[in-house]
């Protein structure tokens, strides 16, 4: 190893840039480091590497006393950096250039729009509760979901050969016509516990005979005042009935307190993530369900086999959910108040 050591004034440590190469100076240094009885991690700290790489440099002089770079495979980069900027090539050598920097394309994530009062107002909450996270985790969150009996299966997964992928028996069926039953629901979850899931009522005073405050109350007090305790926090979005006078004078008369929350926040809230396996587990236990028809009878009985399939979630599935919220914080804190992955 002699004719490998260092000289005077030569760059051996973490001055180097990651992931450039190492020199056949640095990685004498490395082995130097390692003979003195470091570990492979705290080398690999010291050279700004990653402890694979100082396992690889250790192995390679151990069995072929080798501490230059193999050479690489293939022929070497067509283009200069400079001719990167304005050489016409061809589109192919493009591609190949592209792909060493981005391998592949990716589908861009579909999200809601925020603009930079949402994002601030989203990284504001974040900071308030991630400093009162005792009382964060006990919050009852809540929301509501419309269930229809659309024949789609978004999980439409089969096995079959490459070349069958139109076979009539293997295709997942789309169906673009209306829905013979579409009943919304309001459910909370907390903890460990959820609330009963209630059917909203439509109001016959309102515009178009729609939802409006007085439906949301009335599910309310079906759904939530058997579920809380006294001046227990309570979580809703801001749509237009959640936050109506008369919704506002109810909670409070109840001694409910409604917390704070940011608009365009579905990712913060925890119970989001159960529709999804609420309507998996309709599929399950009720596939029928697609079959009903337009009939009062038939919205009953989907409300029965809704009320079915959301008792039959199990209570790891809410802790889960429950236990993510502080995980919600903490990526929105990361990304500044913008997109998580939630």
């Amino acid at each position: 190893m002699a004719s490998e050591e260092r000289s005077f004034g030569s760059e051996i440590s973490g001055n180097r840039q990651f992931n450039h190469e190492f020199t056949p100076v640095q990685r004498a240094a490395i082995m130097a480091e390692l003979r003195a009885g470091k570990s492979q991690r705290t080398v690999a700290a010291n050279f700004n590497t990653t402890q694979g790489t100082i396992s690889k440099t250790k192995k390679r002089w151990e069995e072929e006393e080798i501490l230059q770079s193999r050479a690489r495979k293939g022929r070497p980069k067509k283009l200069t950096a400079l001719q990167i900027l304005g050489l016409d090539v061809s589109i192919r050598t493009l591609k190949r250039r592209l792909q060493s920097y981005w391998r592949r394309k990716w589908r861009s994530k579909r999200r809601i729009k925020l603009s930079e009062e949402d994002a601030k107002a989203r990284l504001k909450h974040c900071e308030f509760w991630l400093h009162h996270l005792d009382d964060y985790i006990q919050i009852c969150f809540s929301d509501e979901v419309t269930v229809q009996n659309a024949p789609n299966n978004p999980d439409g997964w089969v096995f079959r050969r490459p070349n069958e992928r139109y076979r009539k028996d293997l295709v997942n069926i789309q169906s673009h016509g209306k829905a013979c039953q579409s009943v919304m629901f309001w459910g909370a979850i907390a903890g460990t516990n959820r609330s009963y899931i209630i059917p909203m009522i439509r109001d016959p005073a309102a515009k178009k005979g729609g939802y409006s405050s007085w439906s949301y109350r009335k599910a309310l007090t079906e759904g939530l005042l058997p579920f809380l305790d006294e001046f227990e926090l309570f979580q809703q979005d801001n749509a237009r009935v959640h936050i109506a006078k008369a919704t506002i004078d109810w909670l409070l008369l109840h001694g409910i307190i409604p917390i704070n929350w940011p608009a365009h926040s579905p990712d913060l809230n925890p119970i989001e993530h159960i529709w999804k396996a609420l309507k998996a587990k309709l599929r399950r236990i009720h596939p029928e369900y697609i079959k009903l028809g337009k009939s009062e009878a038939h919205r009953k009985l989907l409300i029965k086999w809704i009320q079915e399939a959301w008792e039959a979630l199990p209570d790891h599935l809410i802790l889960k959910l429950t236990k993510s919220a502080q995980n919600r914080l903490r990526a929105c804190m990361r990304a500044r108040g913008w997109y998580t992955k939630y």
